[in-house]
């Protein structure tokens, strides 16, 4: 599938170092484009992503969660929610730290 202008058609656009990631989150179909390549994914929701970004905890993977934050894309609240879903108190309690410790250098009101 060739497109022209992906970005006129995309609900979300995300700059990723040297790549641009979009994503069609309305509509009929759903689907990722990545740089020019339209790839058709199921995809984890959005604050189901972040939590597991979090527990990655690598430093690309904490890019990309400030990134969906700053850009709007995420809400803390939400993710929140879902981390005290999690078993494992231990666990929580680290996401719960790596969360606070993102949005504190994000500037997040209330962080």
């Amino acid at each position: 599938m060739q497109m022209r202008n992906p970005h006129a058609l995309m609900d979300r656009v995300i700059a990723a170092q040297d790549q641009v990631i979009a994503a069609r989150v309305s509509g009929e179909r759903d689907f990722i484009i990545i740089g020019s390549q339209a790839v058709h994914a199921h995809c984890l929701e959005i604050h189901d992503l972040l939590v597991t970004k979090l527990a990655a905890g690598c430093l690309k993977d904490l890019e990309l969660a400030g990134a969906l934050l700053q850009r709007g894309l995420a809400d803390p609240k939400k993710v929140r929610q879902r981390i005290a879903q999690l078993p494992g108190a231990g666990g929580r309690a680290s996401l719960r730290a790596r969360l606070a410790t993102l949005l504190q250098s994000l500037d997040w009101p209330g962080a």
